[in-house]
């Protein structure tokens, strides 16, 4: 698992490499593609400005996360939610963002940050050689990539909650703008506890 890992954050790397391009700090080696005015498709301003209305939503839904907690305030938190689920609305573009998602990732990453480590802080010995494994798993600068990673295999099994009339479908982007269609759309899950009754009651 410790190589499955490594290949989760390192896709995870790529998917930031190539979703969250800054323009103004992109590298300007074609003026014309560069130009902020250009319409040429392979222009990182056009991807940009095509993503804004993404990146609006989730900030929005982002900064009101449990309200409550004090670390759901910080700035650090709310970059590393609002870039996983850019990126995942951006990778799964038929699904798209759906409200309600930054708070299942957001018990993730409360969860996943609390275990990990600084390196630095960690007295080793000679005899310690399991610890450097231990480091690589609770590297604390791969919050972002495992946080990610965990919510995507969670979302496998959710997505269902999310699922929209196929007649309409996201926006571009990955925005929302359909209804939803009925909380449990499983067979394995319909009515199958009391809790999936009321819950179904309550959607119509």
């Amino acid at each position: 698992w410790m190589t499955d890992m490594r290949r989760s954050r390192a896709e995870y790397h790529d998917i930031r490499q190539k979703h969250l391009v800054d323009p103004r700090e992109a590298k300007k080696a074609d003026i014309q593609v560069y130009d902020p005015l250009s319409l040429d498709s392979d222009s990182p301003w056009n991807r940009f400005f095509q993503d804004e209305e993404l990146r609006r939503l989730v900030c929005r839904d982002v900064e009101r996360t449990f309200p409550d907690m004090n670390y759901f305030q910080e700035e650090r938190i709310q970059t590393i939610l609002a870039d996983v689920l850019f990126c995942y609305a951006r990778v799964h573009p038929e699904l798209g963002y759906r409200q309600g998602m930054h708070e299942l990732l957001a018990t993730i990453v409360l969860v996943v940050d609390s275990d990990k480590r600084d390196s630095s802080s960690v007295n080793r010995s000679s005899e310690d050689d399991w610890i450097d494994e231990m480091l690589v798993i609770l590297d604390a600068s791969e919050v972002e990539a495992d946080s990610y990673a965990l919510f995507a295999a969670l979302m496998e099994s959710c997505s269902v909650w999310y699922q929209h009339d196929t007649s309409r479908r996201a926006a571009p982007g990955g925005v929302a703008t359909a209804n939803t269609k009925r909380l449990f759309v499983d067979d394995s899950f319909r009515m199958s506890s009391a809790i999936a009754k009321k819950l179904e009651r309550i959607q119509h």
